[in-house]
């Protein structure tokens, strides 16, 4: 008996601690996606905050009930393409799958759900003051690269010009992080996802957004252009990535000699090794045509990820997972590199034994 409650006891406790640790790993997942998706709700209002001089910084120190004073006119017409322009996606990939057997709510779209909050997070916390930072030392050290064009040029053409520029820069900047050793076990975090969906284009590591960040700034300050110009010129580019990152089988007839499509992107997302280092592009098509980079099959739809064993996958979307997950994908490129490091060291010790 003495054994038989001693056993009973022991079987209560350790039911009991297992009920306490799952409830606090719930309530600290709710309180990270809290945090992010109030975020979100901010950069949804206001979601070019990081390129106004009138950004809502004063909200990492104010009361949230501060939140109804954000302007109202344009953000709140932005924010209203959002839902219509997901069931948009959504439909096209029920009616055109490139893989027929993903589901619309696959456990890849859940997971880059997760990104997406984490990406507005960041960008409230971190890149609207990297953007001041930006802006200053722009304006200290490098106005001498701001491009004379004339000020009676209208405004519109002066976008275009600036929309080449930066799709050129991003060209090269994506070229970058391909074949330079230590930025591609960043951009492998991008590259690790099996189903891609429409929110893959915001699973990208902190570390390649300083990049990418940078790299969109540049041609901005260069060219004086304010943020009324810009506002929906990028709002079309962020919804041009979620489509052809999307679950979609089409190549956009003639349309895909000057635009990147859901194809030829879903080539450059392949696992296959004669896929590999082609459709660099980030908008426009024309550089990888240009600079021979142009994989020309268009009716290839191969299947997508990254071939490590090591890779913490997107294998199931319960709360642990969405709450470890991404954190380990987040440590990933430093350990690759303290692994390449440390085998490196080890062999220079060896060749200089022999």
């Amino acid at each position: 008996m003495v054994v038989a409650d001693g056993l009973r006891d022991k079987l209560r406790s350790r039911y009991y601690r297992a009920v306490v640790e799952s409830r606090v790993r719930v309530i600290v997942a709710g309180g990270v996606v809290a945090l992010a998706a109030g975020c979100l709700w901010v950069r949804l209002v206001y979601p070019f905050a990081f390129l106004s001089a009138h950004s809502p910084g004063w909200l990492l120190h104010g009361p949230l009930l501060r939140l109804w004073r954000l302007p109202r006119d344009w953000s709140l017409e932005s924010m209203i393409l959002y839902p219509f322009g997901m069931l948009a996606i959504f439909a096209l990939e029920r009616l055109f799958p490139a893989v027929p057997t993903q589901k619309t709510l696959s456990t890849g779209l859940v997971h880059d759900a997760l990104w997406v909050l984490l990406e507005a997070a960041v960008a409230l916390l971190v890149f609207h003051w990297y953007g001041r930072l930006l802006s200053r030392t722009y304006a200290r050290h490098l106005t001498f690269l701001t491009l004379p064009i004339p000020r009676s040029l209208p405004a519109v053409l002066r976008l275009g010009i600036a929309a080449v520029v930066l799709d050129l820069a991003r060209w090269f900047q994506h070229w970058l992080h391909h074949h330079v050793s230590w930025l591609w076990p960043f951009h492998a975090v991008h590259h690790s996802q099996r189903e891609l969906n429409l929110f893959s284009e915001y699973r990208i590591h902190f570390v390649q957004y300083f990049a990418r960040y940078t790299v969109s700034v540049l041609p901005l300050l260069m060219l004086k252009l304010q943020e009324p110009t810009v506002i929906w010129w990028i709002l079309l580019l962020s919804w041009h990535a979620r489509l052809y990152h999307a679950n979609i089988r089409s190549d956009f007839g003639p349309l895909r000699y000057l635009l990147v499509t859901p194809q030829s992107h879903r080539v450059h997302h392949s696992r296959q090794s004669e896929h590999l280092n082609h459709n660099y592009g980030a908008t426009l098509s024309v550089w990888d045509y240009l600079f021979g980079t142009q994989l020309r099959r268009y009716d290839v739809y191969p299947e997508t990820g990254i071939d490590d064993e090591k890779f913490p996958l997107d294998t199931a979307h319960d709360i642990p997972s969405l709450v470890i997950t991404p954190v380990r994908q987040m440590l990933y490129p430093f350990l690759q590199l303290w692994t390449s490091r440390k085998r490196k060291s080890q062999s220079e010790v060896q060749l200089t034994a022999l």
